[in-house]
């Protein structure tokens, strides 16, 4: 379910927990000019939230109840609080835990879409190695919160087993750090003044509502810079895709292709459901590292004939062909 009106004007007000990290660049989605425009322009179009989102949001009860019983506590969930000394900072919180004041509950959901990707961003199950941007905003939420401790359950993609239970302790440093920053930059926001060299993200730049009949000057190296980058893009994927076709065609009429240091390309038909296109297939062309492609090999093909160093066409069977004698 999107935020109401209410809760984005409140949003907008306020500097919240995944705010933050942003203003430390390691918010994986936007940075500080993109936060700059969430603060400063009324107009801004919601996002349509993403299906990870509302995977995360479906999931967050059964999260956090599985920390709660583990922990043996109760909890009071979708809670929001305001800083008090820094009234700027706000937090909404998961939960908060009724026998222990200085602690709460941050549920997530990690690599849903991108298992690989999120792996290493993870310790073992009941530790405190947690992702940077995880620091930074449950330390946000400590100091709102005045809390010593958040602990954060998560189901991990990909992982067994998928849902594990972390701990993030207070750090004074870091909690100096944020106020540091985010009262930097909430004077900015009072000013009207963007933050310096940090270009908003073009997901953000389009959802800016423009004015019509509105025109403003721009310098002419700007424009002349965007303009030979787009044209260095036109190059480089016009000879992407006369690479693209070289690849393709020493492949023949196979759908992969083995790379001798171990990698491999694969041109595979993919579904596509009909939701606001027509339902299709069509082939996609993708290069594999060597993990990728053992692990291609062994879902798709049976394991292949030792072959020595033999370099022919690649079989269905994923053994090189011998080419004369």
């Amino acid at each position: 379910m999107p935020i109401t009106d209410k809760q984005r004007e409140w949003r907008r007000n306020h500097l919240g927990s995944s705010d933050s990290p942003a203003l430390f660049g390691l918010h994986p989605f936007k940075n500080a000019g993109d936060l700059y425009l969430e603060k400063t322009e009324a107009g801004l179009a919601p996002e349509r939230e993403s299906e990870i989102a509302e995977i995360g949001k479906l999931t967050e009860p059964w999260l956090i109840d599985g920390c709660a019983e583990r922990l043996g506590v109760t909890v009071i969930k979708n809670q929001q609080r305001v800083c008090k000394p820094h009234p700027i900072f706000a937090a909404s919180f998961d939960a908060l835990i009724r026998e222990r004041v200085y602690e709460a509950i941050e549920a997530k959901t990690a690599g849903i879409g991108w298992p690989l990707a999120v792996q290493e961003l993870w310790g073992e199950d009941g530790t405190d190695e947690v992702s940077d941007y995880v620091v930074i905003q449950t330390h946000h939420q400590m100091l709102v919160g005045n809390l010593k401790r958040v602990w954060v359950p998560v189901l991990i993609a990909g992982r067994s087993p998928c849902r594990c239970l972390f701990h993030v302790e207070r750090n004074e440093t870091i909690i100096g750090e944020i106020i540091e920053r985010g009262v930097a930059f909430w004077e900015r926001v009072v000013r009207r003044e963007s933050p310096s060299g940090i270009v908003p993200s073009m997901n953000y730049l389009r959802r800016v509502h423009r004015q019509p009949n509105k025109i403003v000057s721009l310098d002419r190296p700007l424009v002349e810079q965007w303009q030979a980058a787009e044209m260095t893009l036109k190059s480089a994927k016009a000879t992407a895709e006369k690479m693209k076709a070289a690849v393709l065609s020493a492949m023949g009429d196979a759908e992969g292709g083995q790379i001798y240091d171990g990698g491999g390309v694969t041109y595979l038909e993919q579904f596509t459901k009909g939701y606001e296109v027509k339902a299709h297939t069509k082939r996609k062309m993708l290069y594999r590292k060597p993990e990728a492609w053992r692990k291609y090999r062994a879902k798709q093909l049976p394991a292949p004939a030792d072959s020595g160093d033999s370099r022919g066409d690649t079989n269905r069977l994923g053994s090189p062909e011998s080419v004369g004698d």
